[in-house]
């Protein structure tokens, strides 16, 4: 997807700002860092989805406490946020990027097509 350390080390973590993650990726996340500390950071349920009302409970000081692999879908496609559409394309998502707080929006954008593509798989 968007992962590119070259790209993303001078961000400060922008990506883990107010997550959203299916249930079974918020149940992997606690796994990783222990269910206190997931429902210290403010989980909120949304149907099938979680929001934390804050930063994600999985930053550390250099990066996520998760594997890349293993990282909700909105956390991987970022600096992309998927939106619902309208006209229903990207499996009913729009892709927009996030101008106002990726530092690095320009070269992702360049990326779109292929993200979008990885998205819809």
């Amino acid at each position: 997807m968007t992962s590119s350390p070259e790209l993303c080390k001078d961000c400060g973590g922008n990506c883990c700002r107010h997550p959203n993650m299916t249930t079974c990726e918020y149940e992997r996340l606690v796994l990783a860092i222990g269910r206190d500390k997931a429902e210290a950071a403010g989980p909120q349920q949304l149907g099938n989805w979680w929001m934390f009302r804050d930063t994600c409970p999985g930053k550390l000081e250099k990066g996520c406490i998760l594997q890349y692999e293993d990282r909700p879908l909105t956390c991987k496609i970022y600096p992309f946020v998927a939106i619902p559409s309208i006209n229903g394309s990207i499996a009913g998502h729009e892709l927009l990027l996030d101008l106002r707080h990726c530092p690095r929006w320009k070269e992702f954008g360049e990326r779109y097509e292929e993200t979008k593509e990885e998205f819809l798989q």
